[in-house]
């Protein structure tokens, strides 16, 4: 969901030099957000990270999880008021199209874990033997029209990454999960094909959707009259 969004690690999101007339209404509207919406300790936090214009929290939240956005790059169109501010801790960060666009992916992986140890990502696993770059078999992960895939990853290289981190690994089409604890590859590949198959309408049932109560959460008439 983050099309194709970069990550930078080492700076303040709210610090973008380039930010223009729009991008400051969002942050404003976010500043009231956070000012407003303080996200409790004791539960459960999803930071999309490189979450592109932030279509994923908003759905996250339409189906009752607590998600926030984080993007260096991109302007956050749907969930606008939600931004992670760093301040709070992960339970789990999702980063999904952002591994491809990773010019130094050990040294930001390895960030990305000192956030969370918690990281589900996507990304298409370089197959065996490395597939050529050109002709009528060239691998169409390689991205040469676009030019923005730069990093590619075959398992044993998300093998290697898990060690080095001290974190567990499983994997499912395309899918993969950095985890503090291990998770039984039956148990993931589960909870993927469930999420192609109304899990959002279930966690909505059971969690309550948080479309109107944030909605009246960034309405006019809940912030506070000036002084």
């Amino acid at each position: 969901m983050g099309g194709g969004a970069r990550t930078r690690l080492d700076s303040n999101p709210d610090s973008n030099p380039d930010s223009n007339a729009t991008d400051s209404s969002s942050t404003s509207q976010g500043a009231h957000s956070r000012d407003t919406h303080s996200h409790s300790t004791h539960s459960p936090l999803l930071v999309d990270f490189g979450g592109g214009t932030g279509l994923l929290v908003r759905l996250l939240r339409d189906a009752g999880i607590e998600a926030l956005w984080q993007d260096e790059y991109c302007e956050n169109l749907f969930a606008r008021g939600f931004e992670w501010d760093h301040h709070a801790k992960p339970t789990l960060l999702s980063s999904f199209e952002v591994f491809e666009h990773l010019p130094n992916p050990m040294e930001q992986i390895s960030a990305m874990l000192t956030l969370c140890p918690n990281l589900l990502f996507s990304t298409e696993l370089l197959p065996c033997p490395i597939p050529p770059h050109q002709g009528k078999e060239a691998w169409w992960y390689y991205g040469f029209a676009h030019g923005q895939h730069i990093s590619f990853y075959a398992r044993e290289t998300l093998e290697y990454i898990a060690r080095q981190q001290g974190v567990f690994l499983v994997s499912h089409n395309g899918l993969h999960l950095f985890s503090q604890r291990k998770i039984s590859p039956f148990v993931f590949a589960t909870l993927v094909r469930l999420a192609h198959r109304g899990a959002f309408w279930i966690l909505k049932r059971l969690l309550g959707s948080k479309t109107l109560s944030d909605h009246q959460l960034l309405s006019p008439s809940s912030r506070p009259a000036p002084n």
